[in-house]
């Protein structure tokens, strides 16, 4: 090492910062040296230094290949994590393809489609909930096949009779005595025509929201009394116990051809589940906050509690126990109706048996979901 570098060495540098760098240039040498000195100590003395050094040019020769290498590392770990990367998407797309297949199916009518499950908590939500919704679809369509196959026969059974009297009246078979019972008889299968089409009519446009209510002030005293006493004559010739429980009651506000409706449905309803001999009974109060309780119970078989649900449902319908099936959409209407009148209808066990359906009205109705006027 030459002298001056040597001369050039602080050991008051050495001692204050432990280290010293130095930049010199061997002579007769055109190549630059960069040294750093560290100190050597006895005890408590510094006895001399240690002078490391190395030409300025191979510090540079270092950095290109550790970037080299660098590049090299970074290039690895690159590939490694574009072949993760193609991994995982192809795991995560796949169920994704899988539902967009099925959803294809799906709008194609294909409703026996079923998503597997995927393998992570997020995806087999999604596909229990696809599979839930396909299902649901499957009933509704079961549903209404069902329902098209039921009311074709309810509308073909009053169709024929009305034929079968009016071809007789036309070919002058029927005696002239007669011929007022069958007017009669073309006159009660045609109203009940009528009343079929108007509970489709009725159940489309309360799906819709389309169905429209006239609330206005209406003494319920004198809706109930129409209601029951036009079920009188076939609770007579049943042989059922008819009765109607109705105090003094405060005007309302609501739709009272609604309600007439509602509560006409409950009671035929109860009718025709009640054997000769048993009782139906309307009966309606105030409650405690104010609320409009209409109650019509019977003494048939009651509803089991897995179907009080269900019976409300649009076109379900059970056979009776003297083997008479309605048309399932009495029931599914009054509550809509119901609610669209801001209340709700409920069905539970009669105190002596049988069922008891509970219509719960506001004091005042208010629309919900549906266009009103008044």
């Amino acid at each position: 090492i030459p002298s001056s570098i040597v001369d050039r060495l602080s050991y008051d540098v050495l001692d204050t910062d432990g280290v010293q760098r130095l930049d010199f240039t061997e002579p007769g040498a055109a190549q630059e040296i960069e040294a750093s000195a560290a100190p050597v100590t006895v005890g408590n003395e510094t006895a001399g230094a240690v002078l490391l050094a190395r030409p300025v040019s191979e510090f540079g020769n270092s950095t290109g290949a550790v970037a080299s290498r660098t590049l090299i590392a970074a290039l690895v770990g690159l590939g490694v994590a574009l072949l993760l990367l193609v991994y995982l998407t192809g795991r995560v797309t796949r169920p994704l393809r899988d539902m967009q297949e099925a959803t294809r199916q799906v709008a194609a009518g294909d409703l026996n489609t079923r998503l597997q499950p995927a393998g992570t908590v997020e995806l087999d939500e999604v596909s229990t909930a696809f599979n839930q919704m396909v299902e649901q679809l499957a009933n509704r369509e079961r549903m209404s096949r069902d329902f098209l196959m039921k009311i074709t026969h309810d509308l073909r059974t009053p169709l024929t009779a009305i034929r079968g009297h009016a071809t007789a009246l036309a070919d002058g078979v029927v005696p002239e005595d007669d011929v007022p019972r069958s007017l009669g008889a073309i006159e009660g299968e045609a109203a009940r025509l009528e009343t079929m089409v108007t509970d489709l009519l009725d159940l489309a446009r309360l799906e819709a929201n389309r169905f429209r209510v006239e609330l206005d002030e209406t003494d319920p005293v004198e809706v109930l009394d129409h209601a029951f006493h036009a079920h009188e004559a076939e609770a007579a010739s049943q042989g059922v116990d008819y009765e109607l429980q109705v105090a003094e009651m405060p005007i309302i506000v609501t739709d009272p051809i609604r309600i007439r409706q509602i509560v006409g449905n409950l009671l035929e309803n109860a009718l025709r589940w009640t054997p000769p001999g048993g009782s139906v009974v309307l009966r309606a109060a105030v409650s405690d906050h104010g609320a409009f309780d209409i109650t019509v119970s019977d003494t048939g078989p009651g509803v089991p509690d897995h179907m009080r649900e269900t019976i409300f449902a649009p076109f379900e319908s059970a056979e009776t126990p003297d083997g008479r099936v309605g048309s399932g959409l009495g029931l599914a209407i009054s509550r809509q109706l119901a609610r669209a009148l801001g209340g709700d209808l409920t069905v539970g066990d009669g105190e002596e048996g049988g069922a008891v359906f509970r219509l719960h009205l506001p004091r005042e109705s208010v629309a919900t979901g549906h266009t009103v006027a008044g």
